[in-house]
């Protein structure tokens, strides 16, 4: 472990957060007009509540992060996903260059378009052992699958919870600059794999080092450790599984209204319609349960469910019994008890800026009532906003309605603003719940990662400035 400075770093950002609270006033806006509630200091007396609030606003991610950490473990001791891992790890190790920005563009496109951006930590820790496994480094393996992950949050075009709520209060539209958005993706992604591929050098390793450094490399960086499997092993079964669960992911995470296709709600209703004998026995409502879902309307919790089942099946066709089962369930639930802890210290400093709602009052005193629209100052106030708000959809419903009311001609550029500046400072403020369970899980020092990616946010920062200034 790096001596807890990611956490630290956290902590000192929860530290000024409860200070400004004793600063600033906290308030709400009703049109143009703020209602000043003054000063609500947070002090010790306060500190379990937001615990709680913490708790309260992270369980579902909280439950979500205990089956993947649970199954990964379930699947570690499958030889076939063991073969799967060691397999492809062989196939790209020499040729990184060519999969790296390939595995980048996938998450990038993904993460544009699904629903819910964490629904693709699902496949986190699979792609990390592959990539670590084929002798990437954890900066590098981070960069390629959690800032692959973040370059989509910067422009995505109908992805994530977050800019569809934002969109709701702000009154915007969802799919608005739809061209101006995937230049800013091309830019991210092809400056981000530019930086990537760059640090992988040209240096060719020997089998003979590969061999010699193989068992102490993958202990160390590798949380869930692959051990190649002896003897044969077939790899269709969990390649099958593992196609239709990707099919799953994608068919439920795709809002497909947004498309204007019903098919998928309206075979939802049939299917769970369907009745047996003559009390009209709900069968498919009764098995699924009350809290199924239609594709496209997804939540990670039904995730979590779908991914446990696809788990059951590789591990009931690769012979692993259920004594065994329960045991590597429980081991890699230990495997994420620290990630899981920071994304809930995460939310712990969301909750005082929740509790104590100082950003409208500052929102209020930048972007002053009867004043022009200028773009760095709204950026400014982003910027500031975001640090503490690590939900999209909370900045829009406590300040949405102000800058609606303020710049009602302006609401597409308001929204880009906003979007795009989380989306980069996700890149570097450590509670950025992507960026704290990414560094945590592979165990990267945070002042690393700040060295390793600042010349990539400065250049995207001049990047999304010029578009501000120049096009919107």
């Amino acid at each position: 472990m790096k001596k807890n400075k990611l956490v630290k770093v956290i902590g000192v950002i929860a530290i000024l957060a409860i200070i400004m609270t004793w600063i600033f006033h906290t308030g709400s806006f009703s049109g143009t007009t703020f209602q000043d509630m003054d000063l609500k200091r947070i002090g010790f007396s306060d500190i379990p509540v937001l615990l709680y609030y913490a708790i309260y606003f992270s369980l579902d991610k909280i439950v979500y992060l205990i089956f993947l950490a649970g199954c990964y473990g379930v699947l570690n001791r499958t030889t076939g996903y063991q073969k799967l891992v060691v397999t492809l790890a062989k196939k790209i190790e020499d040729k990184k260059k060519i999969f790296i920005p390939i595995i980048s563009l996938i998450i990038v496109v993904l993460t544009a378009l699904l629903t819910q951006t964490l629904a693709l930590l699902v496949f986190v820790p699979f792609l990390i052992s592959v990539l670590l496994r084929s002798g990437t480094t954890k900066l590098q393996a981070f960069a390629t699958i959690f800032g692959s992950m973040i370059v989509g949050m910067i422009a995505p075009i109908y992805g994530t919870e977050g800019l569809t709520f934002f969109n709701q209060y702000v009154g915007g539209e969802l799919v608005s600059k739809v061209w101006i958005k995937v230049c800013v993706l091309l830019i991210a992604y092809f400056l981000l794999n530019f930086f990537i591929i760059k640090s992988l050098g040209n240096k060719k390793v020997t089998k003979k080092d590969k061999k010699k450094n193989e068992v102490n490399e993958t202990k160390e960086e590798d949380v869930f450790e692959i051990v190649e499997p002896k003897g044969k092993t077939k790899l269709f079964p969990i390649i099958i599984v593992g196609c239709l669960f990707i099919i799953v992911v994608i068919l439920g995470f795709i809002n497909w209204n947004n498309f204007n296709i019903s098919w998928f709600n309206e075979m939802h209703e049939k299917v769970l319609g369907v009745t047996l004998g003559k009390n009209d026995f709900a069968i498919f409502t009764n098995i699924l349960g009350g809290a199924n879902q239609a594709f496209g309307s997804f939540d990670l919790l039904t995730l979590a469910m779908v991914f446990l089942i696809a788990v059951i099946l590789i591990a009931f066709m690769y012979k692993v019994k259920f004594s065994e089962f329960i045991e590597a369930f429980g081991e890699g639930l230990k495997k994420f008890m620290k990630p899981t802890g920071v994304v809930a210290l995460c939310y712990f400093v969301f909750a005082i800026v929740y509790n104590s709602a100082i950003m409208p009052y500052i929102t209020s005193k930048i972007l002053v009532e009867g004043s022009k629209f200028s773009s760095i100052k709204v950026t400014l106030i982003a910027m500031l906003t975001n640090v503490f708000h690590i939900d999209l959809g909370y900045t829009g419903y406590s300040i949405g309605s102000y800058l609606t009311a303020l710049y009602p001609d302006k609401i597409e550029a308001l929204t880009f603003i906003y979007v795009s500046v989380y989306g980069l400072l996700s890149f570097i403020i450590p509670n950025s719940i992507l960026l704290a369970f990414g560094l945590s899980y592979l165990d990267i020092d945070y002042s690393s990662w700040i060295k390793y990616i600042w010349k990539f946010v400065l250049i995207m920062l001049v990047v999304l400035l010029i578009v501000i200034l120049a096009i919107l």
